[in-house]
């Protein structure tokens, strides 16, 4: 941050604000542009190069927002005068009461929560607030929310389910507060309740990340049927100094760890973690917080329109589905889409190479998305305790499972067949052997088996 000062449309009436490095530029000339209007005179001259720095003022800021990086966009996210939750409610939403208190212990107010009106609609409204003053910021905890927090607004989302009202959670968090109060207050578990809370109401939901989305103090009000970000906004599992702190014991590796984390709006929507990206005004949501504000609506205002078209049955299954298929893979549902087919099965097994002394080697290992590769632990031990089979069902069993392992269109692999059958029939017989043999001959079983 620098000490430089500026005034960004729809900020006139604000405080001097704090200036983010890569701004300098564009707030030096903006600033030299407020000089010439302040004190020029009526000349067409003057009045000639007030609009020739205003082109060149529109040019660069089109230029310099068009070209940031990954940890500018960070910082952009973090701006200090960024709109917050507050800000939003007061220029989207209509009579707002906030309501206090989880009802077991204390109230958080870095957690807002209350009930509002959209476009004539009854609805709950609850998000993130960081403050701005110094005095605010500490009040708020600069965002961090504790468990009480968290149970604040799972009991503002039962009352809005109550009542049929829709449930809007603003996202702009660092994290959840990591003290130890609110570890002792049971933080995991009041995160954990509330992300179980939004999965399970019946009202249609919207969440939108407007600033930072860290970790489970972001997830655990970013379960809903449509997931927005600002263009501007982050949401990543951790922040990129917490990353670099465990990477590279160096915070100052920040942004080697922001590229690292995918923790951007177009990041998120590509791999399917958000539904949307929000615009914001050119130069982000800070220069022009009105702007902001009316994106937001709008975004809300079509979430909205199509979760309260669908039935309580057909929003619940397309939420499950919606999150269900974050971080996808090979074989199964594509983003968005409800599962429909099984994982791939087993492939062929490689031909069996000679072992070293009693070695396993390379091929003896069991290839990706076989089953003892997929199976529990409960299941391979439940399957171990199993009572085994006589010998000669135990050959047929075996040969027939090699047999079907083979994927379609692969050639037969008797070798591997053969080899997996002599395996197997040896270790059903050694469980045989060791189940006579009392408590000592199951453990021995059991060992075998795995």
């Amino acid at each position: 941050m620098s000490g430089s000062l500026a005034f960004g449309p729809g900020l006139v009436d604000s405080p001097p604000v704090a200036v983010l490095d890569f701004e300098k530029p564009l707030v030096e000339l903006e600033e030299h542009i407020a000089k010439l209007r302040t004190a020029s005179s009526s000349s067409g001259d003057t009045q000639q190069s007030i609009a020739a720095l205003e082109r060149e003022a529109r040019e660069l800021r089109a230029s310099l927002y068009r070209s940031l990086s990954t940890w500018q966009k960070v910082q952009l996210s973090r701006h200090p005068e960024r709109p917050y939750v507050l800000d939003y409610i007061e220029r989207c939403f209509d009579d707002f009461v906030e309501l206090h208190g989880d009802r077991l212990f204390s109230d958080d107010p870095s957690i807002v929560a209350g009930l509002a009106t959209f476009d004539g609609v009854g609805v709950a409204v609850i998000g993130h607030q960081k403050g701005r003053s110094t005095k605010e910021k500490l009040k708020r905890n600069f965002g961090m929310s504790h468990p009480e927090g968290y149970r604040k607004a799972m009991r503002v989302m039962r009352l809005a389910e109550r009542f049929g009202r829709p449930v809007i959670t603003l996202i702009d968090t660092p994290g959840a507060y990591p003290g130890i109060g609110a570890e002792e207050r049971g933080q995991s578990e009041a995160i954990g309740a509330s992300i179980l809370t939004m999965a399970e109401l019946k009202v249609p939901t919207v969440a939108i990340v407007i600033g930072e989305g860290g970790s489970g103090g972001a997830l655990a009000l970013g379960v809903a049927d449509t997931v927005m970000m600002l263009r501007y906004a982050t949401y990543s599992v951790i922040t990129p100094e917490g990353c670099a702190s465990i990477l590279w014991r160096d915070g100052a590796q920040a942004p080697q760890a922001a590229e690292a984390l995918k923790l951007l709006a177009d990041d998120a929507l590509r791999l399917g973690i958000v539904d949307k990206i929000l615009e914001e005004p050119e130069g982000g949501a800070h220069r022009d917080a009105p702007g902001a504000a009316q994106s937001l609506a709008r975004g809300v205002r079509e979430a909205l329109r199509v979760s309260m078209r669908m039935s309580e049955a057909e929003r619940l299954e397309q939420r499950y589905n919606k999150f269900r298929n974050i971080g996808f893979v090979r074989g199964e549902g594509a983003h968005g889409q409800p599962r429909t087919e099984p994982r791939a099965g087993p492939v062929a097994e490689p031909v069996a190479e000679p072992r070293v002394n009693g070695a396993r080697s390379k091929s003896d290992v069991p290839p990706p998305g076989s089953p003892s590769q997929d199976a529990s632990p409960a299941r391979r031990s439940s399957s171990s305790r199993a009572p085994s089979a006589a010998p000669a069902e135990v050959n047929s069993e075996a040969k027939a499972s090699d047999a079907g392992a083979v994927a379609p269109g692969a050639p037969q692999v008797t070798a591997a067949a053969n080899a997996s059958s002599t395996r197997q029939h040896s270790a059903r017989e050694a469980v045989q052997g060791a189940q006579s043999n009392g408590h000592a001959g199951t453990t021995l079983a059991n060992g075998l088996t795995h």
